[in-house]
């Protein structure tokens, strides 16, 4: 094991920032191949960017010299393509998404076939998704991997404040109310059968507080993918702070995961 200099100047030092983003998906096409199952369709992204110069500017609506307006919101039919023109067109930025090895990456791959264009260093571990570069200055790595907690837990453990505090029913995503404003939704669209115990409780009580006011589609899943992509960047920014801090290692920059991140430092330290 050969430990690691630290004026060695590595591919990854001409990355600027990193570009927080995270799906709502519409579930109401039966799937081709599983006629059990709903095809997922992103028809909502939010994208926080963010660079060396303002990273620590919690406020993302603050512009910023390099990056101009750091908030960025996709949304209908035009999302996933949107998403991924927007990554080809900012080079030299990790973006970061939670859970990408098992969900947002897949689209993000689908996406590429459609177009021709196929992914480079593609890394694999098993049949997870661990990393892909849409080009040679645009890689895509999963912050699950760093950080193996629900994004509903990165308020109690990063001290984090949630803008949107409650819960999204994503089974009502559908094209018939993306402009819907009305009675709310019955629980049932949250699906709150696949929840713990003390998961559907917490709901249950949330849910009976909002019964009796107005829904509105378009203020809901805005307010809840932003907030989901707040969390995820002052989530990540803290951990990613800790590490250089205490080591002197960039984990998003240099590691896929936590693992690699910790063998990196003992081989840079020690």
């Amino acid at each position: 094991m050969q430990p690691i200099r630290q004026n060695n100047r590595e591919p990854d030092d001409m990355i600027q920032g990193f570009a927080f983003f995270d799906f709502e998906c519409r579930q109401e096409d039966v799937c081709i191949d599983d006629n059990q199952s709903l095809q997922h369709v992103p028809n909502f992204c939010v994208v926080h960017r963010v660079c060396d110069a303002c990273v620590m500017d919690n406020d993302i609506q603050n512009d910023c010299k390099t990056c101009g307006q750091r908030e960025h919101i996709f949304k209908g039919e035009e999302t996933l393509s949107s998403l991924c023109q927007f990554l080809l067109n900012n080079p030299n930025f990790i973006a970061v998404a939670h859970n990408m090895s098992g969900y947002d990456g897949q689209f993000i791959l689908q996406y590429l076939n459609e177009i021709g264009l196929p992914p480079q260093n593609v890394i694999m571990n098993g049949t997870k998704l661990m990393s892909l570069e849409l080009n040679k200055h645009c890689k895509i790595i999963d912050s699950y991997n760093f950080i193996p907690i629900p994004l509903s837990a990165f308020p109690k453990t990063f001290g984090l404040k949630e803008m949107k505090k409650g819960y999204f029913p994503y089974l009502f995503n559908t094209k018939e109310h993306e402009t819907y404003s009305g009675p709310w939704p019955s629980a049932s669209f949250y699906n709150p059968d696949r929840m713990t115990t003390e998961g559907r409780k917490l709901f249950l009580d949330w849910f009976n507080s909002r019964i009796d006011k107005v829904f509105h589609m378009e203020e809901e899943i805005t307010a809840y993918c932003k907030s989901d992509v707040n969390l995820l960047r002052q989530g990540c920014i803290q951990f990613r702070n800790l590490f250089i801090v205490k080591t002197s290692v960039d984990p998003f920059k240099k590691c896929l995961m936590i693992t690699s991140t910790c063998m990196r430092v003992f081989r840079r330290i020690f």
